[in-house]
């Protein structure tokens, strides 16, 4: 008799648990045998019938398609249960070679597991992660706990946005809206308006999720650094990253008088056209208002159309070297591979959401390549060689 664990679904179809891919402090991911498309995510304290009901909307309602290579995303495929029938965790499909979204902005670590990755890579990874807030929000949902571990990116630039059952979630039953709250997140990624209050007692908006994503393009396109994060002046202590968050001290923006950015950082100047204005209306002197918040569909049509122009930060003297064979062997099946589940079976057979990038996106291929600057075709090659014979005779005569 086998000890492997086995659950099942609310249709009676049976799984096999295989080894453990992962732990986190509300769950563990197991393989599922004979699936490898899959994993099972397996909750240490059972669900009540809130979160299932939160579940079950969830799956009867996936996001529309991203309509963007590379943008993919982790979306619950079934409800797992025990012998009892109670809820204990989730089918997910499963995703491979994806690492947390730190490793791409963190100089140290891109060094040692994206060798290969360019300025190009980084702007496609903050274009396809905003595409991905904006295909969320389309679709109804809050991302909630939007943050630096639960994206993944892949060698290829592939975002796969991971523990989406922590959303926020609105449902209709019975001709009421009834809101499942994201009871988690990071103080890093937490708009001003909510920092220091309980997320078991605030509605999150799209507001709070533009501004985490602002974060992240910020970490992204800026080295790793954190835009309230800089070099303290004032007379008192330096204030924690929360307080600084929720005072606004935004030291890339007008001069400050406590605070300036850190040494060595870039400035927003030194951006691409375009960013330092979404920067500033995210965190600067015009965010006054969180209604202002660039959303993810401003941010990824500004990154369609983006050349990359600022150089990228290799990693400090002490990083630990890296043989660089990961980016130069890379292999066409190299990406998470993953998918949005259902999305293509939309209820009520709705369209994408209303939106694409202004220009064609790249490719989601194994290793993007920068585009170069495409070397203009010979054209009157006839013309030039009479010019040019017409120039020598001119000389001849002068000689003679």
């Amino acid at each position: 008799m086998s000890g492997k664990r086995k659950v099942k679904d609310p249709h009676g179809r049976g799984y096999t648990l295989g080894k453990m891919l992962g732990s986190g402090g509300q769950a563990e991911v197991f393989t599922v045998e004979g699936r490898k498309e899959l994993a099972a995510k397996i909750y240490r304290s059972a669900p009540g019938p809130i979160e299932r009901a939160k579940l079950e909307w969830m799956l009867a309602h996936p996001p529309a398609p991203a309509g963007l290579p590379g943008v993919l995303i982790a979306w619950p495929q079934e409800l797992l249960l025990d012998d009892h029938g109670r809820l204990i965790g989730i089918l997910l499909p499963r995703v491979e070679h994806g690492v947390p979204l730190i490793t791409a902005f963190n100089p140290r670590l891109r060094a040692q597991k994206l060798p290969h990755y360019q300025r190009a890579h980084l702007l496609l990874a903050a274009q396809r992660l905003a595409t991905l807030v904006e295909t969320m929000h389309q679709s109804g949902y809050v991302i909630g706990d939007l943050n630096e571990s639960n994206v993944l990116i892949s060698s290829a630039g592939d975002v796969v946005l991971i523990d989406t059952d922590s959303f926020q979630v609105r449902s209709l039953r019975d001709g009421k809206v009834i809101t499942y709250r994201s009871p988690v997140g990071k103080p890093d990624y937490t708009a001003p308006e909510i920092q220091g209050v309980s997320f078991h007692s605030v509605d999150r908006s799209f507001e709070h999720d533009r501004f985490a994503l602002a974060v992240l393009i910020f970490q992204l396109l800026m080295d790793g650094r954190h835009p309230y994060a800089g070099r303290w002046l004032g007379s008192d202590d330096a204030p924690t990253l929360e307080k600084s968050i929720r005072q606004g001290h935004f030291p890339y923006s007008r001069p400050s008088a406590v605070m300036q950015p850190p040494p060595q950082a870039p400035s927003l100047a030194s951006l691409e056209p375009g960013l330092a204005a979404l920067f500033e209306r995210a965190f600067g002197a015009t965010s006054a208002s969180f209604l202002n918040r660039p959303s993810g569909e401003e941010w990824a049509v500004l990154l369609s159309r983006t050349t990359p122009t600022a150089p990228i930060r290799q990693a400090r003297p002490h990083a630990a070297p890296h043989k660089g064979k990961a980016g130069k062997n890379a292999k066409p099946g190299d990406k998470a591979r993953t998918s949005v589940a259902g999305a293509a079976q939309r209820p009520g057979g709705a369209p994408p959401p209303p939106f694409s990038p202004a220009a064609e996106p790249a490719p989601a291929a194994p290793v993007y390549v920068p585009p170069q600057p495409a070397q203009a075709a010979p054209r009157g090659g006839a013309s030039r060689r009479k010019v040019l014979w017409i120039i020598l005779g001119v000389i001849a005569l002068w000689i003679i």
